[in-house]
Formats: structure tokens, sequence, C-alpha cells
């Protein structure tokens, strides 16, 4: 019998198949000024890829992008959040993997402050997150991180100095969490397989 447990907030879900369609009425909620935040895979997917932007365009967005080619780095987010002030970003929107779900989130975190990420990771830096952020929509295109419904960005450095550490708080939790299942249809049959590894090592 479960005597207790502490239950953490959740992202507003939206799931469905086509789902997708729903992004330019969610986004609307939070702004017109659109940070997007996509991997390369999804921009092989040039359908997908332009059929989003287009859409969001429609609606009198303004879109800025970024390519999340690998796991997020400090010197990535903090490149990204440098090529933008927080004033002109309405929203933080990520479609993509757990990498790029993490990178939005730290993403939409960091442009809140003055500061660099590193300083906030656990185990590494010196300061405590304030919990501020943009708001943020992720839409995972794989099915195996949860990265859409956790409080905490996986930040990597490589090398021999190198470590892989959290940013965290619970207001990190996206805002809006938008799934639809069609764009698992994008993942590498490989991606796919480790992914159901890294659900499986997560339950056991």
């Amino acid at each position: 019998m479960v005597k207790q447990f502490t239950s953490k907030p959740l992202p507003t879900i939206h799931f469905a198949l086509g789902s997708i369609k729903q992004l330019p009425s969610l986004a609307d909620s939070f702004g017109k000024r659109l940070l997007i935040l996509s991997g390369n895979s999804l921009i092989s997917q040039a359908n997908i890829w332009d059929k989003v932007t287009a859409s969001l365009k429609q609606n009198h967005s303004t879109l800025f992008c970024s390519t999340i080619a690998s796991e997020p780095s400090p010197e990535m987010i903090d490149t990204i959040v440098q090529d933008h002030f927080p004033e002109e970003i309405d929203a933080v929107i990520a479609i993509g993997g757990g990498s790029v779900l993490d990178a939005g989130k730290a993403v939409s975190a960091m442009l809140t402050n003055g500061y660099g990420v590193q300083n906030f990771l656990e185990g590494v830096g010196s300061k405590n997150p304030d919990g501020l952020k943009i708001p943020f929509i992720a839409i995972p295109t794989t099915a195996g991180t949860g990265s859409e419904a956790t409080s905490n960005a996986v930040i990597t450095r490589t090398g021999s100095s190198g470590f892989k550490k959290s940013l965290r708080h619970n207001n990190y939790i996206p805002d809006v969490a938008l799934i639809d299942p069609a764009l698992m249809r994008t993942c590498p049959p490989d991606i796919t397989a480790a992914c159901g590894m890294d659900t499986l090592t997560q339950l056991v």
C-alpha cells in the first residue's frame, strides 16, 4: 500500500494524431514572437517543417529559429540566449527529441536572467535557479526521454573536464506539451530503438 507520495505539476498536455495543427492557437495564447528550436532530422523532413512554420506565419507570428545539432552544451545555450533579448520573445517552442526539448527548456529559463547556464547546473554552479522563464511549448518527436513532462534540462560538456548535469526547477516543466504520434514517424529506426531502451531503463 502506498502511504505517501508527492506529485509535481504537469504541463497542459494535448495528445492526438494531428494535434500539431493546434500549435498556432496554443502559441497565440502567449504572443506573436516565437523562438523555435528544432533538430537536424526535422529540418530534413522539409514537408513537416514547412507546414509548421507556414501555419505560424499565417497566424501572423514572427519566428526566430535555431537548430540544435547535438546534446545541448553550456556554450550552445548561452549563444542562443545572447542572440535574443527576453523582451523580443513571447514564447519558446522546441520540436524534436530529448536534446532539443532540454535545450528549449534551458533557453526559456536563461532568457530571464543575465547569467550563463553553467552557474545554475547541479553539482557545477554556485547559484540556485529562481524558476522564472519565458513560456515554453514542448513538442516531442521521440517517445523515450519524457523531457516534455519533466522539470530538468540535461546540459552536457564533452572532453576531459566534461560533465552531464541538470538545470532543475519545478517551474521549468513546460507550460504545454503537444504530443502528435504522427511526428514519431520522422524518427530514424535506430533512434526509435534507443528511445525504447531509454524508456525501459527508467522504468526498471
